[in-house]
């Protein structure tokens, strides 16, 4: 798993928020690093982590609290339907946007019934991530938690 430490991205926090936490969850370096250019155009503080297994992905959230989880679903380990199956045994889960390459019905039906609250399509959708993203934020610096406990409560998309 690569991760940058404590690298904030944005041009200024927004009023009472401190930084929203992410991790680009893809076993491609390319896209991890393009989705990283296109958040880093928010006025939110980012702190993003990056991962590119199901394993790497899973240690993470173990041990961290993470405000949103862009996640993709073929890894070389698993896939993230397994990531998302595990999301259930956190106390404080993270919004997730899946992102992928295989965006059947089949698929987003079953990311959605697992807990994802937006599925996106990377060749068509891609550039979504940062509406959400922003949307969220917002959300957030409202004072309106992004997260939920225990059981999962739907956002759409």
């Amino acid at each position: 798993m690569t991760s940058p430490g404590n690298r904030s991205f944005g041009h200024k926090p927004l009023s009472g928020y401190d930084k929203m936490s992410i991790i680009l969850a893809d076993s491609s370096t390319v896209l991890r690093r393009n989705v990283r250019k296109l958040i880093s155009n928010t006025d939110c503080t980012l702190e993003i982590h990056e991962a590119e297994t199901v394993c790497d992905t899973l240690c993470y959230l173990q041990r961290h609290t993470v405000d949103l989880l862009i996640l993709d679903l073929q890894f070389p380990d698993g896939t993230g339907f397994d990531v998302l199956k595990k999301l259930s045994l956190l106390d404080i889960r993270p919004s997730v946007v899946v992102l992928t390459n295989f965006p059947s019905e089949v698929n987003r039906v079953r990311a959605r019934e697992l807990g994802a609250d937006y599925f996106l399509d990377k060749s068509y959708e891609y550039e979504q991530v940062l509406s959400i993203l922003e949307k969220l934020c917002l959300a957030h610096a409202a004072g309106q938690s992004t997260k939920s406990k225990g059981t999962h409560v739907r956002r759409q998309g």
